[in-house]
């Protein structure tokens, strides 16, 4: 994975929706701190169907994409709620996608695969993982609320 995308995910901050409807401001960070858990599982994976092997798309087809990507989550009887990852820098750069709790490594990069995607995060109250699917690599770090 080239090292400027690699950057680009390890910066992303992510707008999740919570159990209730609530939603709160997730920020990577270096280093785990304790941090309220918000499900009553250990493990939550966070990607997209929008931009397949980072192709900026039309926003339109994004949407779409978004939508199939939910339809096919469903079908599968996954539990996901939406999310919004975005650029701390660039705010107005976002991507629509899903947090799926819950389910094991193979399902998710298999689901990330089929939507062309170069990587997943794997979000647990210990740390927060960016892997990769279609490009290699791996992080292993933190995770905050700024919200």
């Amino acid at each position: 994975m080239s090292d400027e995308l690699w950057a680009a995910y390890r910066t992303t901050v992510i707008d999740v929706t919570l159990p209730g409807d609530s939603r709160r401001l997730l920020e990577q960070v270096p280093e785990q701190t304790a941090q309220e858990w918000p499900f009553g599982v250990p493990v939550a994976w966070i990607l997209t169907a929008c931009n397949p092997q980072s192709v900026v798309l039309a926003p339109e087809v994004n949407t779409e994409r978004h939508e199939q990507m939910g339809r096919q989550i469903a079908d599968l009887g996954l539990v996901a709620y939406p999310n919004l990852g975005y650029d701390p820098a660039d705010p107005t750069w976002n991507e629509a996608g899903y947090t799926i709790v819950g389910s094991d490594e193979d399902t998710v990069c298999d689901l990330a695969r089929q939507w062309e995607q170069n990587a997943v995060f794997r979000w647990a109250p210990d740390g927060f993982e960016l892997i990769g699917v279609l490009m290699t690599g791996h992080d292993r770090h933190g995770w905050r609320w700024i919200s």
